[in-house]
């Protein structure tokens, strides 16, 4: 042990603990740290240059300067489209090669480059070639056809390690020049270079360039239209066999925010064989046709995960047929869009291993397939159904239907319990909206419907992440008409700080903080929804002992000092509650929230929007 340096100096040499540190400061307060003492400088300078993202740097000299002494720091570069980087490239000493010349930034894993042109394609070249460890590589070519570029081409392909190669914003890319990169860079071959493995081509609106259908590139099977052949929704293309090409070892393909025809699509993937995940976020004017599924599923039958969020074409049935096409979907992305019931009973059909699901914001669905999706997929982690309405009486038919279905019974649960014990992360919406049959209203009244709720709730154990939206739907009732005096419009009091003081005082006079909470019971009534009081049925939720985040968006709460003081000895890694919708003219949410504060200060608090 070095016994000249300092506790603190010993300390800030331990790259983990300077990660952590640095990871809940903002940049100027590590600028700030720097100029504290000699020890803090070299810890946190690295810090201050990993990631120099903003193209205002370029014009100021202050930084021009800096760089000369720090640029090999710099390991994450995002350029704007027309910076200009040849100060990264100094020109050639007197009578040395350029090869021999002082660079900066040698060592760089990421670069959004800038748009690349004739005249500055040697530069960009140059800086690609000085800095081999890149894994990372954004570039932008001018309006020439990319086949002019053949100097940074050539550089790209040198590349051994790079592992992402995006094309964004680009109509000028030519399916002759990924060719060549791709020959050169992810090559599944055992001697070639099959390091790239993710390529984006986000943002190009391929009708308009080169690529055309991407007819060139295809391998093994064509996707085209003939002449023949009708633009109509169930006729658009067709396959032919042709000779197979090279195949390539690109694992993620993002084409976001594209607008193409599905054979430009289909005849891409048809050279990735190993393709596992697909991103078609945003995409438009691609009117997928019959057997359309079926077709990618041929050329990439390994997708494990997709993501179709915010496409325009795909109706639910399309998106059912994409879901059977891959039956070994891990993660499903699919938030906003026409995911329907059918879409959701493919899931439950087809994709038992699925672990995340996005479906937020998407088409309406059926209450009780949400049901057989929770009590069937029992590998789910991450369920975000955020924006459509699950009918808790409706779920709770279908959790008796499975029940007796299987000819099973849970002493757990009211109904078939669900499967996903392992979830993670849930966001939804429940409501409870009875049907007009009064015998149904009684065999299915609040007070059991909130039970099977959070009886469900508590059995899982992992949930680190919890955001139910609750509303009560009968005739024109809703669920906060119990707490409409309690939190609806007060008078607006002037608060003092004696007072504040007072009614804390009282609150502990009076048990409000965790002493009471043993007394307060679960009342069987039909007055209360789901409104995490202990009245309604918190402790319940005793089980929820990873509990890190509760979102309150949605809900109708009556959350009491008593009911954050158990939640604070009960779930021990709570540490945030949001949108908790509190008048700040209130002695009592003022009083919680300053009790919370000086009791709990590891729990903080978000304002309602």
């Amino acid at each position: 042990m070095d016994t000249t340096k300092s506790p603190l100096e010993r300390v800030l040499e331990i790259p983990e603990i300077i990660e952590r540190v640095s990871a809940h400061l903002t940049r100027s307060t590590i600028s700030s740290a720097t100029r504290v003492s000699k020890a803090w400088y070299r810890a946190y300078l690295p810090i201050v240059w990993h990631t120099i993202d903003n193209g205002q740097h370029w014009r100021d000299h202050r930084f021009l300067e800096a760089i000369a002494q720090h640029g090999d720091l710099i390991r994450v570069l995002v350029c704007t489209r027309y910076d200009e980087i040849d100060l990264l490239i100094p020109p050639p000493r007197t009578g040395h090669s350029p090869e021999q010349s002082v660079s900066l930034c040698r060592y760089l894993t990421s670069v959004v480059m800038p748009k690349t042109t004739s005249l500055n394609q040697k530069q960009h070249a140059q800086l690609i070639r000085q800095n081999p460890g890149l894994r990372e590589l954004s570039l932008t070519f001018h309006d020439e056809l990319s086949s002019t570029f053949t100097e940074l081409v050539d550089a790209i392909g040198e590349l051994k390690n790079l592992r992402r190669l995006a094309f964004d914003e680009n109509k000028s890319l030519e399916a002759s020049t990924l060719e060549k990169i791709l020959q050169r860079c992810s090559r599944v071959s055992p001697d070639g270079n099959g390091s790239l493995q993710e390529l984006s081509l986000g943002g190009t609106f391929y009708i308009k360039h080169p690529f055309g259908n991407g007819e060139d590139f295809a391998s093994g099977v064509v996707s085209t239209t003939g002449e023949s052949a009708h633009w109509t929704e169930t006729n658009l293309s067709h396959d032919s066999d042709i000779p197979s090409k090279e195949p390539f070892a690109i694992t993620t393909l993002r084409m976001d925010t594209v607008g193409c025809v599905q054979d430009l699509l289909l005849n891409l993937c048809s050279r990735f064989p190993s393709l596992s995940m697909l991103s078609l976020r945003e995409s438009a004017e691609l009117y997928y046709g019959d057997g359309f599924p079926k077709r990618l599923a041929r050329r990439c039958p390994q997708i494990k995960s997709l993501d179709i969020s915010q496409t325009e074409d795909m109706d639910d049935d399309t998106i059912a047929e994409l879901i059977s096409s891959f039956p070994n979907l891990h993660t499903f992305i699919a938030e906003e869009t026409r995911f329907g019931t059918e879409s959701l009973n493919a899931l439950v059909k087809h994709c038992r291993d699925l672990t995340v699901l996005n479906i937020a914001s998407a088409y309406e669905m059926e209450s009780a397939a949400m049901q057989r999706l929770l009590s069937t997929c029992w590998s789910l982690r991450s369920l975000n159904a955020w924006g459509v309405a699950y009918n808790a009486v409706e779920m709770m038919q279908e959790a008796h239907r499975l029940q007796k279905e299987q000819g099973s019974r849970s002493i757990l649960t009211d109904g078939q319990p669900w499967a996903c014990t392992g979830l993670e992360r849930l966001t939804l919406n429940v409501i409870y909206s009875p049907p007009d049959e009064s015998q149904i209203r009684n065999v299915y009244p609040p007070s059991r419907a909130r039970r099977f709720l959070y009886d469900q709730l508590g059995r899982l154990t992992k949930l680190q992440y919890l955001a139910l939206e609750t509303s009560w739907e009968d005739h024109g009732d809703v669920s906060d008409r119990d707490n409409d005096d309690q939190y609806g419009d007060k008078k607006a009091v002037k608060i003092t700080e004696e007072a504040l003081q007072d009614k804390m005082e009282q609150m502990r006079l009076a048990g409000a903080s965790r002493e009471r909470a043993v007394q307060d019971e679960e009342v069987d009534n039909n007055e209360t929804w789901v409104d995490y009081s202990f009245k309604s049925g918190l402790r319940r939720l005793e089980g929820l002992k990873e509990l890190r985040q509760l979102s309150l968006h949605g809900v109708s709460h009556n959350i009491t000092l008593s009911e954050i003081c158990w939640m604070a000895e009960n779930w021990p890694h709570l540490r945030q509650i949001e949108y908790l919708p509190w008048t700040m003219d209130d002695q009592d949410a003022l009083a919680i929230l300053k009790y919370t504060a000086e009791h709990y200060p590891w729990i903080q608090f978000t304002e309602d929007d």
